[in-house]
């Protein structure tokens, strides 16, 4: 084998099975002269299919022999010599004799691109009856599914020149939320550590409501307010508590309320002071059907003081009354760091519930009041848009609120509305026609609770989709699609002229490059899996003459499922038959 270069290194290991010397050589070059200390009848085996094709010796020597390594540097190559069968001639022996799995070895006479589109299905293969994949466990598969959407509020579109329900609506700058994470808090700050307070938290404990782009000014300085997000079942995107080395283990932490600029650890995450300081606060309000009294469950890093309608309080100390309709909360924060604050009716602390798997406490726990930013806003409502894989044909929504959808412009009808327990709503819509290709989809809802923007969804939109029709690229650039690891069929016809003698002629199926791997069927017959580059794969022996379909069934990994799983792993999401495809057509040398 030719010396390494930098650092790539070879890897080669060799086992003894009766007669057999198997060796597994990966990471070497294609064509590459690797020497073996042995002799025998030569094949290479392929683990995906469990066929076997010969290979010429390149030289016999009384030592070894030497071989042209037949695929490439990312194939892993089972390279077996029965040693009780005949001795291979050698190519120097007989020039005229060629390695099997010299495809491309004579003359390319033509090539044939596949382009255009292709027919494509979705083939789910995450079997969630035993929860490996959500919490908790469901029957069947899990499909395509939108868990991010482009998000904007009804009240700040005013008059639009293109509704927001048509397809050709730009939605470019719209803000991306995930489902189940909301805004519960305004937040200002950090600000300067050393200001006067006095007349700040004068003015702050006084307000009533905030609305999107409303400032306080601090010298010559405009601070921002800006939301605060968190799941309720998750806590914070992206950073669910520790995890260790091999994830959360089924727990994430109770504390939702994370100050300061963020850093990742080995097994979790620290909270740094910020340039700007470290003073910040956080402003809600919470709703009681009747005046009553309440309590604050408090942990981790707490605040230093709280207002409660105006009111400064003890943090520590117990039940406070409040009044029916709304309540207003001011917490100021003077340290970075992790805790959380949960307004509770006293009962609430006694009662216990079954705990949700990977959730918070505080998740469905009765006796909780939920905060809400807008208490003053009558019938709010936000917009929900998404791209669809090919043939959508129904949809799943669940939300907390009345929705109405349109798909490609067109509205769909609600089939069916079931409410959970936790009070959102199950909606099933469809339509009799289904677009082929991806289609603009389009989600109003006006809110019946305090969850707002991706709250408002507390679960992905299901999508079911049927055959239809998808330019080779990254599947995932389709939002759709973009969470989902699984399969996806592609199937395009070719028609073929076979030569007057097939042997003479071989042709070589190019994929151009896939993510992450690929089973290649011809007319129903299965012609070879790749996992790796070279995506090539020699497909004569499966064509006929006239018509043919081939079949590309393209595998992702659970980097795309992981997108929106509560953890810190993460990885790539291109996916699918990238390409270019096309069929290279070579005509055996003749002599």
């Amino acid at each position: 084998m030719r010396e390494p270069e930098g650092d790539e290194f070879p890897y080669v290991m060799h086992r003894k099975m009766g007669d057999l010397e198997l060796y597994a050589v990966y990471g070497a070059e294609f064509h590459s002269e690797c020497f073996f200390r042995c002799h025998g009848f030569i094949e290479l085996w392929n683990p995906w299919d469990g066929t076997s094709e010969r290979i010429v010796a390149h030289k016999i020597t009384p030592e070894g022999t030497f071989v042209k390594l037949p695929l490439g540097r990312d194939e892993i190559q089972l390279i077996v010599f029965h040693r009780d069968q005949e001795t291979n001639p050698s190519l120097d022996d007989d020039p005229g004799v060629k390695s099997v799995r010299s495809t491309e070895s004579g003359r390319q006479v033509a090539d044939i691109r596949l382009d255009g589109k292709w027919t494509f299905e979705l083939l789910p293969t995450m079997n969630n009856r035993f929860g490996d994949f959500r919490l908790p466990p469901t029957e069947g598969c899990i499909g395509a599914e939108a868990r991010r959407f482009r998000f904007a509020w009804e009240q700040d579109g005013g008059d639009v020149a293109i509704p927001w329900s048509r397809p050709e609506c730009d939605d470019s700058d719209w803000p991306l939320v995930t489902y189940g994470y909301g805004p519960f808090f305004w937040k200002l700050g950090p600000l300067p550590d050393r200001i006067d307070t006095d007349v700040l938290e004068a003015n702050l404990s006084g307000l009533q409501s905030i609305a999107e782009g409303d400032a306080v000014r601090i010298g010559n300085d405009e601070n921002v307010w800006e939301t605060y997000e968190f799941s309720m079942r998750f806590g914070i995107e992206e950073d669910p508590g520790h995890q260790g080395f091999h994830g959360l283990k089924g727990e994430i932490t109770d504390d939702f309320i994370a100050l300061g600029r963020k850093r990742f650890t080995w097994t979790g995450t620290e909270y740094e002071a910020e340039e700007t300081g470290r003073l910040a606060y956080l402003w809600s309000s919470f709703h009681c059907d009747r005046d009553m009294t309440i309590t604050l469950l408090l942990g981790g890093m707490g605040p230093s003081r709280i207002w409660l309608n105006g009111r400064l309080i003890e943090p520590e100390a117990g039940q406070w009354p409040v009044v029916a309709g709304v309540n207003r909360l001011l917490l100021r924060y003077d340290a970075v760091g992790r805790g959380h604050v949960v307004v509770a009716l006293p009962e609430a602390i006694s009662e216990s519930c079954e705990p949700l798997p990977l959730a918070m406490s505080w998740y469905n726990k009765p006796g909780l009041l939920p905060y809400d930013i807008f208490p003053e806003r009558d019938d709010p409502a936000g917009w929900y848009r998404f791209t669809a894989p090919p043939a959508l044909e129904a949809m799943e929504v669940t939300a907390h609120g009345e929705i109405k959808a349109w798909v490609d412009g067109n509205e769909w009808p609600i089939l069916s509305a079931t409410i959970r327990e936790d009070g959102a709503t199950v909606y099933r819509l469809a339509s009799d026609s289904s677009c082929l290709e991806s289609s603009a989809v389009a989600i109003r809802v006006v809110y019946d609770k305090s969850a707002y923007a991706g709250a408002a969804l507390p679960e992905p939109i299901r999508l079911e989709c049927g055959r239809g029709l998808l330019a080779l690229g990254d599947w995932s650039d389709i939002d759709g699609l973009m969470c989902y690891s699984g399969g996806g069929i592609y199937r395009k016809g070719v028609n073929w002229s076979l030569p007057e003698n097939p042997v003479d002629c071989r042709v070589l199926l190019d994929l151009g490059d896939v993510a992450s791997s690929a089973e290649i069927r011809v007319n129903g017959g299965i012609a070879g899996t790749l996992t790796a580059p070279p995506w090539r794969k020699d497909i004569s022996r499966w064509l006929r003459r006239g018509d043919n379909e081939i079949e590309i069934r393209v595998y992702n990994t659970l980097a795309n499922h992981y997108v929106t799983i509560p953890t810190r792993y993460r990885g790539d999401l291109t996916s699918g038959l990238l390409g270019p495809v096309r069929l290279d057509i070579w005509a055996a040398e003749t002599t």
